[in-house]
């Protein structure tokens, strides 16, 4: 099992930042090897999605329950894909009006099989960057509007 932690304060508020990762289609704009990303069904607060990663002409299909506390907190757990198991969660805490650490825990557990260690660089290079990332990208979008 791997455990990836990661946090940064962005000068965005936390209902702006939440709405952008909980975009699911615009992963593949900020999230490493992400080449889609699509919701499958939502009702309430629970949303089914799937986000397709891409590298050396491999693509495997995370699909997640993710569990929304809107404006501050997203749980995410994977329902299938190419890992034994995978749950985390995206956090949101408003420091004030204007400033927001965005948080990220997940728990990553690759199993043993051929595949998942191919895909085991790419996967821990995606979630390792993943809060860079999307800082990055929220810079973008946000400081645009």
């Amino acid at each position: 099992m791997q455990i990836i932690e990661r946090q940064k304060t962005l000068s965005f508020g936390a209902r702006a930042l939440y709405e952008l990762v909980n975009d699911t289609p615009r992963y593949a704009d900020f999230a490493p090897y992400c080449v889609a990303g699509r919701v499958l069904e939502e009702n309430g607060v629970v949303k089914m999605a799937e986000l397709d990663f891409s590298a050396a002409g491999i693509t495997q299909t995370l699909r997640t329950r993710n569990i929304n506390q809107p404006f501050s907190r997203i749980d995410v757990e994977m329902v299938s894909g190419p890992l034994k198991s995978l749950n985390g969660y995206w956090l949101f805490e408003a420091i004030d009006a204007e400033n927001t650490r965005v948080s990220i825990h997940f728990e990553l557990d690759f199993g043993f099989s051929l595949m998942a260690n191919m895909i085991r660089p790419l996967l821990e290079v995606a979630v390792n960057h993943m809060v860079e990332d999307f800082s990055n990208y929220a810079k973008r979008v946000l400081s645009a509007d």
